[in-house]
């Protein structure tokens, strides 16, 4: 649900509508993984990083905030981490966000613990920015 803005154009309130609608698609593509059921293979995949403690962000206070352009500063809580030996299902990958390491990429992921979230692309093992098999959130 997305307050009403007084000082919002109508054209701004549907970008806003669309960018929750997206989140709200891959949150629940993340709830039917979490009660068992699987995706389909080309809906994600599964990947891992080359860094240990990689943060996976999000900020409940204001979901769409962070997903219009994530990084630490719109994504402030961390509600999990991964290491190079958690396998990570990358649900879809967002562009543009706060660059980290010359790579503008994000990705809704869900962490082997049941959590999802935000994270950079750049620490994920692969050689490049953008990842195969995964769509575009």
């Amino acid at each position: 649900m997305v307050a009403d803005h007084t000082d919002a154009s109508s054209g701004e309130l549907i970008l806003i509508r669309k960018r929750v609608a997206k989140v709200a698609a891959a949150v629940a593509a993340g709830l039917l993984l979490a009660v068992g059921l699987t995706a389909p293979a080309s809906a994600s995949a599964t990947y891992y990083t080359w860094a240990t403690s990689v943060n996976v962000r999000f900020n409940f206070s204001a979901p769409e905030y962070c997903w219009d352009f994530p990084g630490p500063t719109r994504c402030p809580t961390v509600v999990d981490q991964v290491n190079p030996w958690d396998p990570i299902l990358v649900i879809c990958q967002h562009e543009p966000g706060e660059v980290v390491g010359g790579n503008p990429y994000w990705l809704w992921v869900y962490t082997p613990r049941g959590v999802h979230g935000l994270m950079t692309s750049y620490y994920i093992d692969y050689p490049y920015n953008y990842l195969p098999n995964v769509p575009d959130c």
